[in-house]
């Protein structure tokens, strides 16, 4: 069946509603090409891939959906009536797996006072990423999976992006399950807070380096230790059970029977060190079998 100009304003009529139902600022190419999809409904003998180009130009030239600078322009858009001038929302729009992590975590945390000049972000390795990407689709279209890839309509894929609204992005591979919160009224992923100090640990030059990491401890361990303690023992490995063990016992002055559980995870006879990108130091902790490579204030 060839598209008529009614059927077309019809079927992009539709497709519009749809965009809107989705009450978010930024819609990537596969959820257009999905809206367009469902939007065809009572003709199916239609081109979908035609009648999806067709229509997507309607829509872009109604000004219903506008670019995202710094993107390629086909890969994802801001929906017209929302506020998408926040880059932590358009990654999270951008990357539907993505999630807001380190520094930029803890700044919406409210666990340090700096402002980070580069949005940090965590998400999953390519392999995971498309899997994952494979499961939603199989979620939104259910049996009609198949029949929307083999007309060529828009996959889910990723964007690659450097900058957002000109601030500089870190993007971090991570396996994320659990590791993340939602808040849908912000339109935002962040990772948790347990796991936001687990990355401080992982990963202190992302987080404001070390001597920041164990000020943010220090000032804030003690009220959320229970939840720190919980993403240890369920994610942490026995490193990062001992680094958190030294700075909350020895830096922070904490004493728990989970932190002398983590005690005798420490091994004599290696290399562990507190921060783990800076050289090994001949200043030891004896109890926790670590390498204190950080100038201490109270040394």
């Amino acid at each position: 069946m060839v598209i008529t100009l009614m059927n077309r304003s019809k079927i992009a009529d539709n497709a519009t509603r749809l965009l809107g139902e989705l009450a978010q600022p930024v819609v990537t190419r596969y959820q257009l090409g999905l809206c367009v999809f469902q939007a065809i409904g009572t003709l199916p003998d239609l081109n979908p891939l035609e009648t999806y180009t067709q229509c997507a130009q309607d829509i872009l030239q109604r000004g219903v959906l506008r670019p995202i600078a710094g993107l390629r322009p086909s890969n994802a858009f801001s929906l017209i009536g929302t506020n998408a001038q926040d880059p932590r929302v358009l990654a999270c729009g951008i990357d539907p797996f993505c999630y807001v992590s380190h520094l930029s975590a803890m700044e919406f945390h409210g666990l340090t006072n700096r402002m980070p000049e580069i949005l940090y972000l965590s998400t999953p390795a390519p392999k995971d990423w498309k899997a994952f990407a494979l499961e939603r689709m199989k979620h939104d279209l259910g049996d009609n999976v198949e029949a929307y890839r083999d007309a060529g309509l828009p996959a889910m894929q990723p964007t690659s992006f450097s900058k957002l609204l000109g601030k500089p992005v870190h993007r971090t591979a991570s396996v994320h399950y659990g590791a993340y919160r939602v808040y849908p009224d912000q339109h935002l992923r962040v990772s948790t807070l347990g796991r936001t100090f687990l990355d401080m640990l992982r990963a202190p030059e992302l987080c404001g380096g070390i001597h920041h990491v164990i000020e943010c401890f220090q000032d804030h361990a003690k009220p959320y230790f229970r939840l720190i303690a919980d993403e240890l023992d369920q994610h942490g490995s026995a490193i990062d059970k001992v680094r958190a063990g030294y700075i909350l016992e020895c830096l922070c002055g904490l004493s728990d029977a989970r932190i002398e559980n983590w005690k005798t995870l420490a091994k004599r006879g290696g290399s562990r060190k507190l921060d783990p990108a800076e050289d090994y130091s001949e200043n030891f902790s004896e109890p926790w079998c670590l390498s204190i490579n950080v100038a201490l204030p109270t040394e």
